[in-house]
């Protein structure tokens, strides 16, 4: 059905062909043999197979159905994360190698993708030198490799040779919407969110960490993130 499906759409012969690594030995050489026997034609360009999510603080387990330990992207955002904060996390290691998923990794994505958007409302406007914008192709044309270009990305952003042109012209290849970010405006706190928050707060000072989840999911459904820092919590819209 895949040659099927895949003709029916995309033409006796398309580009780029996705699938875990998983995939090679037997489902895909099976279906290079049908449809190239029945076109008489190179089926796919290119193969992009992608390595295995895997979990675990010692030993490393794929993340399947059959193992039981799937996170869904409804888990993630009952935790207060958004989908694209697991995207970010899946742009920091390379499709070809095993990404290894934990709720710290993702907090950290998170933290790294609001960064971005913080930094693009203050990021200058001036359009970026074409030899910025050369170097970050030069990663995504090297087998998609977006570790290398996030790296750089921040690079540039620590030395601040990083404009808004670039941030997002590297968005519309990354895809994390950060250009939404330019459409937010800073939205003064109503006083209900600031009584969850504080009530939020004395929850994780009693350590009741059940309590303090659920108090973040409610703010979340109500369109509102937060985040824990060394000076206290801060809450932004989504």
């Amino acid at each position: 059905e895949c040659s099927a499906m895949s003709m029916a759409y995309l033409g006796e012969n398309f580009d780029i062909h996705a699938g875990g690594i998983d995939h090679i030995a037997v489902h895909h050489t099976n279906e290079i043999a049908q449809s190239e026997v029945a076109s008489g034609k190179q089926f796919v360009n290119f193969w992009v197979h992608g390595n295995f999510l895997v979990t675990g603080k010692k030993d490393l387990v794929r993340m399947g159905k059959s193992e039981g330990n799937v996170a869904t992207i409804a888990d993630i955002e009952e935790r207060g994360f958004h989908a694209l904060d697991f995207r970010y996390l899946v742009l920091t290691a390379h499709y070809r190698s095993p990404l290894t998923f934990s709720w710290e990794a993702l907090k950290a994505s998170r933290q790294a993708r609001l960064a971005l958007g913080d930094y693009l409302r203050i990021a200058p406007k001036e359009r970026t030198l074409d030899l910025q914008k050369a170097r970050l192709i030069k990663f995504f044309e090297d087998d998609l490799h977006t570790p290398k270009a996030l790296a750089l990305l921040w690079q540039l952003i620590h030395t601040k040779k990083a404009s808004r042109d670039l941030l997002l012209f590297a968005d519309h290849i990354l895809g994390l919407s950060l250009k939404l970010e330019l459409q937010k405006k800073r939205e003064a706190v109503p006083v209900s969110i600031k009584k969850l928050v504080e009530k939020r707060e004395l929850m994780r000072k009693e350590k009741k960490w059940a309590e303090a989840d659920i108090l973040r999911r409610e703010l979340s459904s109500k369109g509102w993130r937060i985040e824990d820092t060394p000076k206290g919590p801060k809450v932004f819209p989504q």
